[in-house]
C-alpha cells in the first residue's frame, strides 16, 4: 500500500513494437471496503481464516467458518459490499496517466487501499497496413499494509 504499479504493455506486429496509439483506456475494480474491516464487521476472526487459508484446519472451526460464510451470504447488505466498485479512466478523457515507451507503454497506478484491485486495459492503435488493433488485458494485485505479510 502507497506504492505504485508500473503496468506495462507490450504491442508487437512483425516483431515491431506498435508505439502509436488511439486510444487508452483502464478500469480499475476493488471492493467498497478493505477485506479486513469487512471481517472485522461481521467478526470473522483473522485466525479463523488463517486456519483455513493455510492448512492447520479443525473440524470444528472449518464447520464453524462455514456456516458463518453462509449466513453473510445471505445478507443483501454484505452482498452488496462484495460487489466491485469500477472506476473508468482514458487517455482522451485526459484523466489516464502513461508514458509511451520506445517498446512498451506504462501505466502507473497508485496503490492506495488494500486487498484484491484488478486492473483491465485497453488499448486501440493500429497501423495503415494493418488496419485497427484491439488489444485488453487484465491483472490483479493484491494490495496489503507496509510490513504485514499475506499468508
Amino acid at each position: 500500500m502507497g506504492d505504485i504499479l508500473p503496468i506495462k504493455v507490450q504491442l508487437t506486429e512483425s516483431h515491431k513494437p506498435i508505439v502509436r496509439v488511439n486510444e487508452i483506456s483502464m478500469e480499475t475494480a476493488q471492493l467498497r471496503i478493505p477485506p479486513a474491516e469487512l471481517c472485522a464487521r461481521h467478526k470473522v476472526s483473522t485466525y479463523e481464516l488463517a486456519c483455513q487459508t493455510t492448512g492447520k484446519r479443525r473440524r470444528h472451526k472449518e464447520n464453524l467458518l462455514v456456516l458463518k460464510l453462509r449466513a453473510m451470504a445471505s445478507d443483501p447488505a454484505f452482498k452488496e459490499l462484495l460487489k466491485p466498485v469500477r472506476k473508468q479512466s482514458s487517455l482522451l478523457q485526459g484523466n489516464l496517466e502513461c508514458m509511451i515507451r520506445e517498446k512498451e507503454i506504462v501505466i502507473p497506478v497508485h496503490l492506495e487501499q488494500p486487498g484484491l484491485v484488478s486492473y483491465k486495459v485497453t488499448v486501440n492503435c493500429g497501423t495503415p497496413q494493418s488496419g485497427p488493433i484491439y488489444r485488453t488485458d487484465m491483472v490483479s494485485v493484491c494490495v496489503e499494509y507496509p510490513g504485514v505479510p499475506v499468508n
